[in-house]
């Protein structure tokens, strides 16, 4: 059923809301909570011969959190590249489903229903990876094809979102998800802004602001649930050839997202 502006839209199948459980954190030598396998996944240090790191985590976490061993060698070799932002394109990656895992645990919602986006109701809002600011308007606006399929400018949202979304212009989207929702567009911001969107720059139709602002967002949150503050790139290059990338994302889609 669809909503009128006056009644707020209710998700399909919408009851209690069931979030992520919050898990024991671990403790961090000289700082805040870490987890070690949140480093390996960001890390990416799970991919090829792993038997060896698993034997070592399964000795190594235990005696870190009961025994106050050193540091487990997974949180020690583990880092975050900042310009892997631009390559991450593929739900294929560790590190691509960690970003969004970090993002859910946080309380990220759906932007048209009012509910948070979890494991539980993933498949009755029929969730996918979908484009921030679509790729019709990205093309249309001459955005280089690195950042519009980056990971920086997709994130999970229900299929009725994505319609509404379609390839709209923000500014335009935005107010048709505040009338269909019908909610106040502080709330809609507010649902965005879980995110890590700044809801300025995309209510402005201003991808540069946008993608930079949401850049350093994403990699303050993986900073923080690594325990290693992730400083900027000297030099980062927005030219295709110069990144290995992962593979293209297959199609997700997008309502209306005909580039060519």
């Amino acid at each position: 059923a669809v909503s009128s502006a006056n009644e707020p839209a209710s998700a399909p199948g919408e009851g209690s809301r069931v979030g992520i459980p919050n898990g024991t954190r671990e403790p961090r030598r000289g700082g805040g909570p870490r987890y070690p396998s949140t480093c390996g996944v960001l890390g990416e240090l799970y991919g090829g011969a792993i038997e060896t790191r698993f034997a070592n985590d399964l000795v190594q976490v235990v005696d870190w959190l009961h025994r106050d061993g050193a540091e487990p060698i997974t949180v020690y070799e583990s880092s975050f590249d900042p310009g892997r932002l631009l390559t991450l394109r593929t739900r294929n990656a560790a590190a691509y489903k960690g970003i969004y895992a970090l993002l859910m645990a946080k309380g990220c919602k759906d932007w048209l229903y009012d509910q948070d986006i979890t494991l539980a109701n993933h498949h009755q809002l029929a969730v996918d990876i979908h484009h921030i600011f679509p790729k019709k308007w990205c093309a249309t606006n001459k955005i280089d094809e690195l950042r519009r399929e980056s990971i920086v400018n997709k994130t999970a949202i229900s299929a009725a979102t994505n319609r509404i979304i379609g390839g709209k212009a923000p500014s335009t989207y935005v107010q048709q998800l505040a009338d269909r929702a019908g909610a106040a567009m502080a709330v809609i911001a507010e649902r965005i802004q879980g995110h890590q969107i700044a809801f300025d720059d995309l209510s402005s139709d201003s991808f540069e602001a946008f993608f930079n602002h949401r850049r350093r967002a994403l990699l303050d949150v993986i900073g923080e649930a690594m325990g290693k503050p992730i400083a900027e790139a000297t030099h980062q290059p927005v030219v295709a050839d110069a990144y290995d990338l992962d593979d293209e994302e297959p199609s997700d889609a997008d309502i209306d997202e005909d580039v060519a």
